[in-house]
C-alpha cells in the first residue's frame, strides 16, 4: 500500500486529523497529491478517478461521500482508491463555500422564495429535518397522524437546489480537475520510469 503507517492510529486521532490535520490542510494536500501521484494504473484511470471523487463531495449526500465515490469508480473500472482520494476536495474548509456556490447555481434554476430558506446553515437544517422525518415516522407506526411539512420544506426549498447546483458544478470542476491532474501525472509517471532506466544502465 502506498504511504501506509508504521503504526495505525487510534480511531478518536483519525477522526481529529481529518477534521483539523496536525500539520495543516496545506501539508495535508501535498500529501494527498503525492499518494494520487504514485497510484499503481495507468494516468487516465488515476484522473478520472479523482475526477469522481471531486464531483461526489458537490453532493449534499454527507456522510457517504466516500461510499458513493467507491461505487460509481467501482461501476465505471476506473482507480478506487483514486475516487476516494479526490473527496478529499470536500472538506471542513472548502465545505461552507461548495454549500453557498451549490445553492447560488441552484437558486438560478429553482426559484426558492426568501420566506423558504432559513437562517441556520445546510448541516443545522439536515440534523434538524432528520429529526423531524424519525418523529414523522415514529408517530405514524404508533398510528397517530404525521406532519411532513418540514421534511418537504427542507427537501423544495434548501436540498432540491443544492443538488441541482452540486450536479453542475461538480460535473464542471470534475472535468478540470481531471484534465489538471492527467498531465501532471503523466509527467510524474515518465519521470519515474526515466529514473528507473539511468540506474539499471
Amino acid at each position: 500500500m502506498v504511504f501506509k503507517r508504521r503504526k495505525r492510529l487510534p480511531i478518536a486521532r483519525k477522526i481529529r486529523e481529518g477534521l483539523l490535520p496536525e500539520k495543516g490542510w496545506s501539508r495535508a494536500a501535498e500529501y494527498m497529491m503525492a499518494r494520487i501521484k504514485r497510484l499503481p494504473d495507468s494516468p487516465k484511470n488515476i484522473s478520472f478517478g479523482v475526477a469522481i471523487g471531486v464531483f461526489v463531495s458537490f453532493s449534499p449526500f454527507f456522510g457517504v461521500h466516500v461510499l458513493l465515490a467507491f461505487l460509481i469508480a467501482r461501476s465505471l473500472r476506473v482507480n478506487i482508491l483514486a475516487a476516494v482520494l479526490g473527496t478529499f476536495m470536500g472538506n471542513p474548509i472548502t465545505f461552507p463555500i461548495i454549500a453557498a456556490v451549490n445553492f447560488g447555481v441552484g437558486d438560478l434554476f429553482i426559484n426558492v422564495s426568501t420566506e423558504e430558506v432559513s437562517s441556520k446553515s445546510f448541516l443545522q437544517q439536515l440534523v434538524d429535518v432528520s429529526y423531524a422525518f424519525s418523529e414523522n415516522v415514529g408517530m405514524m407506526m404508533r398510528g397517530k397522524s404525521a406532519d411532513f411539512s418540514t421534511v418537504l420544506e427542507f427537501f423544495y426549498g434548501i436540498f432540491l437546489p443544492y443538488l441541482v447546483g452540486g450536479l453542475i458544478l461538480g460535473v464542471a470542476v470534475g472535468v478540470m480537475s481531471y484534465f489538471i491532474m492527467l498531465p501532471m501525472i503523466v509527467t510524474y509517471k515518465a519521470r519515474k520510469v526515466r529514473k528507473k532506466l539511468k540506474r539499471n544502465k
